[in-house]
């Protein structure tokens, strides 16, 4: 499902043998589409698990480019 265009995308893999998981940070190309991304993707799940999508600040994106 397409929520619009992406600025910058980063995956940040946690190692964890026993509870393996990921963060995604994505920046969209505008504010309503980021809003509809975490409307649209906050608690669904995928592949057994569920998804937590929020907003974080700019200095927590600039931190993971």
């Amino acid at each position: 499902e397409g929520f619009g265009g992406v600025l910058f995308f980063t995956l940040c893999h946690v190692f964890s043998l026993t509870f393996p998981k990921g963060e995604i940070y994505v920046q969209f190309d505008s504010v309503n589409t980021a809003k509809e991304a975490v409307e649209g993707l906050n608690k669904r799940w995928f592949g057994g698990r569920q998804i937590s999508a929020s907003f974080i600040s700019d200095a927590v994106m600039q931190a993971h480019r």
